[in-house]
């Protein structure tokens, strides 16, 4: 580098910071373990660190033949979440998100969607990632809102 983009550089920083909003939102980057399907967790975990992510989401895994591996069965005791966050911690890695896997819709949503509630509160995980059917099929819409109220 330049004495003169080394200068450029350092004015560009500085500008930045001085037109910041106050209370600016910060984002933090994940990585999902999805693209790792086929893997190990442990590969997953490795992989993503090594590409320089601090944080991480867990996400399904799609094995072999296509199918399912769980990372974490929705019926799992909450002590299986808490052990995944300490091996994923132990990598470097901070678990920010995890998935419900399952549709907010579904009949069973309001058991797998507490179940999930409780796991992420074990690995102190923040997000728990919601998701379902975008059909607008009839009573849909009521349906979410009924389960979201529930679940929260």
């Amino acid at each position: 580098m330049t004495r003169r983009g080394l200068l450029a550089s350092t004015a560009a920083a500085a500008g930045a910071r001085a037109f910041a909003p106050a209370g600016a939102t910060e984002f933090q980057i994940a990585c999902m373990t999805l693209p790792y399907g086929n893997a190990p967790f442990e590969r997953a975990l490795s992989g993503i660190a090594s590409a320089g992510y601090r944080y991480v989401a867990w996400g399904p895994y799609q094995g072999k033949e296509g199918k399912r591996i769980a990372l974490l069965e929705p019926d799992a005791p909450a002590s299986a979440a808490s052990e995944l966050a300490r091996r994923t911690r132990g990598a470097g890695l901070e678990p920010v998100m995890m998935f419900a896997v399952t549709y907010v819709e579904a009949p069973d949503a309001l058991t797998v969607y507490r179940r999930r509630i409780e796991q992420a509160a074990a690995a102190r995980i923040p997000y728990v990632l919601v998701f379902g059917d975008i059909k607008d099929a009839p009573g849909l819409r009521q349906t979410w809102i009924r389960n979201l109220k529930a679940i929260g």
